[in-house]
């Protein structure tokens, strides 16, 4: 049956539904104030100061995929729905911090204009995802909801991880295709020489873009630099080198002076910007260098040539996270015995020190023999952490390995405690309606502070129900009125006429939608049409920013233009992926006779739409995708959608 034919069927559920709504409205109404502050774009730093009173954060691995994607793929609405996945089972687990690798080589899990769209993310290195997603975009936005940091991982100088082929196979734009000249290769893979100004300049702008260009938290390098000791740089020592005495030295001063330049620039760009290393373990054994632990392992100071000690005293970091990978009482290289080196080294000099902990190996344990079996081995190195002067907490390696453990979460969770609940943003659906920064219609009689227009004020917070005179308890699109304008979700024309029949337009729509989110504060760039100061643009902001939507291309979001119906699917299914709603619901879109008028990019969607009861058709076999929905159908299918989805979810 169609929208029209679906009314009779809400009549019962009516006043229930809008009691409870009432009675949460008026519960998050009295703490609006409290929470607003976490819905800024900056969050009110609820999650900095969470992280800097002690750091519990998560590497999230994406080179092969390993922990995102679950595999390569260029559809936006599975990218989102997997961050959010991400992200919930973080939390869940205590974590205040994810640590996301966004350049997994020379490449980008974000739109760079240095490097190429990595392959890790879509499976052809320079191929995006679909309709202008921005995983990275959406990742910071996403956690910053959530009241965690984003720190953006890069690895500086790797270019292939599968020999020589992988090289052929890189997408003509990428920095390594066209400098060749700047590469080494090394048992069978290439890497930018750190020798070379023009790759560390490389390198430092790609960092910078990243600051400039998204919201993160921090910039992060992990322990890739020189791969190993038999790089071949013979031609850039002979060329640069002549002030070192040998080819350590020189190798550790490149990579110093990558290190002050990332610090003196970024923090240049963002003062408040985190920027860190997490080295290796081991930066030297006590039978190397004097100053070292007493450990028997491989060394990053000679092996990788990081002389993480040196940043931390010229405090050109301001943390290390060192990967002390290794159990209590292990005769090579004791956690405990490196946990308390760290400590004394970094004591004064006003660098954090997290440790980098290898809960992997508890996840990939096999026998009650094996000491990382369980979680008693983690419980131990995590008390020892707090016992310890000058530890600042820790991060885990990582997510997948972690998550899949039939242990590891529920002991994380139980822990860290119970994550606080003031950093959860409001539940969407319930928040007051803003009544004056942004509302739904286009008309400028309809702007805020037009006292010429009696339909300044906002209807659903004045309105007794059934009073906008052009709607009447006989009408199909009765309940769906009264149920988008009790919530905030949609006003009238006027005082008192909703206009049931009018269009909706684009502007319209997103706005709905940011409502249904709190309204949150919106940055970022967002399209050349779209007036600033408009009462839509933030919401406008919003939506792009979180891949809920994409524009016509060439900076064009078209407010003004009536939304189809295929339209309002995609941006609904872009919604639900933003907020972690189920998206497996599909129905079987070749039982309209127009569905091959379906256009591509919204036949996911719309065959979600239709699975999930939100859109039915409109009678006689017939879909419309490419119909305009009026305000009484976008009344009614929002009633579904948050009947059918948010308040299943």
């Amino acid at each position: 049956m169609g929208e029209k034919e679906r009314n009779r069927s809400y009549q019962e559920k009516r006043k229930k539904i809008i009691t409870i709504t009432a009675i949460i409205v008026l519960a998050v109404f009295i703490g609006w104030t409290v929470m607003a502050t976490l819905l800024t774009s900056v969050y009110a730093a609820e999650s900095s100061s969470s992280a800097d009173e002690e750091m519990r954060g998560i590497w999230v691995s994406t080179v092969y995929a390993l922990d995102y994607p679950e595999s390569y793929t260029t559809d936006a609405g599975a990218l989102m729905q997997q961050a959010n996945e991400v992200l919930d089972n973080a939390k869940e687990m205590g974590m205040n911090a994810v640590f996301l690798q966004v350049r997994p080589s020379s490449d980008a899990l974000y739109d760079s204009a240095y490097y190429p769209w990595s392959r890790y993310l879509t499976g052809t290195q320079g191929v995006a995802p679909q309709n202008g997603f921005d995983p990275l975009r959406y990742w910071v936005q996403a956690a910053h909801q959530r009241g965690m940091e984003l720190h953006a991982w890069i690895n500086p100088y790797r270019v292939t991880r599968s020999g020589i082929a992988e090289y052929d196979q890189l997408s003509a734009d990428n920095p390594a295709k066209q400098h060749p000249e700047w590469l080494v290769l090394y048992e069978g893979n290439y890497y930018f020489d750190p020798a070379l100004p023009e790759v560390r300049q490389l390198v430092v702008n790609g960092a910078l873009e990243i600051v400039r260009n998204y919201d993160v938290d921090g910039i992060h390098l992990d322990d890739y630099f020189y791969p190993g000791q038999n790089f071949d740089d013979a031609d850039s020592y002979a060329r640069y080198g002549g002030a070192f005495d040998n080819i350590g030295d020189f190798r550790r001063d490149n990579v110093n002076q990558l290190i002050r330049m990332l610090d003196e620039q970024l923090h240049a760009a963002d003062p408040d910007l985190s920027f860190g290393v997490s080295p290796s373990g081991i930066w030297a054994n006590n039978t190397t260098l004097p100053e070292g632990s007493a450990t028997r392992g491989a060394e990053s100071y000679s092996m990788y040539y990081a002389d993480s000690v040196y940043w931390a005293r010229e405090g050109i970091v301001d943390y290390l996270a060192p990967q002390i990978y290794w159990n209590i009482g292990y005769s090579v290289a004791d956690y405990s015995v490196l946990a308390e080196w760290w400590s004394n080294i970094l004591a004064d000099t006003g660098v954090k020190l997290y440790i980098g902990m290898a809960d992997y190996r508890s996840a990939q344990a096999s026998g009650t023999d094996d000491v990382w079996y369980g979680t008693a081995e983690l419980e131990r190195q995590l008390d020892l952490n707090r016992a310890t002067d000058g530890i600042d907490g820790e991060i885990h390696f990582r997510y997948r390995l972690m998550q899949e453990d039939d242990k590891i979460p529920a002991f994380l969770a139980d822990y860290y405690g119970e994550e606080d609940d003031n950093n959860t943003p409001p539940d969407p659906g319930v928040n007051p309606p803003d009544d004056t920064d942004s509302p739904d219609e286009e008309q400028p009689g309809d702007q805020p502070g037009n006292s010429d227009n009696p339909g300044n004020d906002d209807p659903a917070e004045e309105k007794p129900d059934g009073t906008f005179e052009d709607v009447s308890a006989s009408d199909w699109f009765y309940e769906a009125v009264e149920y988008a304008a009790s919530n905030g979700l949609m006003n009238g024309m006027s005082e008192t006429a909703f206009d049931p029949a009018e269009n909706l337009s684009r502007a319209m729509m997103v706005t709905i939608l940011y409502r249904l989110d709190g309204s949150p504060e919106a940055a970022g760039g967002g399209f050349d049409d779209v007036e600033r100061g408009s009462w839509y643009e933030n919401a406008v902001i919003w939506a792009d920013a979180n891949g809920i939507v994409n524009g016509y291309g060439n900076g064009i979001f078209g407010p003004d233009e009536d939304i189809t119906r295929e339209q309002m699917a995609a941006v609904l299914y872009r919604y639900a992926a933003y907020e972690g709603y189920s998206l497996t619901a599909s129905g079987d879109l070749s039982a309209f006779r127009d569905a091959s008028a379906i256009s591509g990019y919204a036949e996911s969607a719309m065959g979600w739409a239709v699975g999930s009861s939100l859109i039915s058709g409109k009678g006689d076999g017939i879909l419309d995708p490419a119909g305009t929905a009026t305000r009484a159908e976008v009344a009614q299918i929002l009633m579904n959608f948050c009947e059918n989805i948010v308040e299943a979810a």
